[in-house]
């Protein structure tokens, strides 16, 4: 699937998530759009060869939309941080 807002909303379209989160993710997505492509003249880019890349190439595997975190310190814990997937923090 293209990387897209509409890709976003067709995956998740059966979600259950509450219709301030797609609001938030509509901005998200809208600050994202506005924001320019990094430069080698940018500090943090500065090594890194874009030439050939265009987002309009990405795609988006279902499958890939997994993310872990290993090692929450006992002391984060104690804090009351939690790692989970956005449905369940939901």
């Amino acid at each position: 699937m293209k990387l897209s807002f509409e890709t976003l909303q067709t995956l998740l379209k059966e979600s259950t998530e509450p219709a301030w989160l797609m609001t938030q993710r509509k901005e998200a997505w809208q600050k994202f759009e506005s924001l320019p492509l990094p430069t080698n003249r940018d500090e943090l880019w500065k090594y890194t060869d874009l030439k050939g890349f265009s987002i309009d190439e990405f795609e988006i595997q279902e499958e890939a939309l997994h993310i872990s975190l290993k090692g929450l310190t006992e002391q984060d814990k104690q804090k009351g941080v939690i790692f989970c997937d956005i449905k369940t923090a939901i």
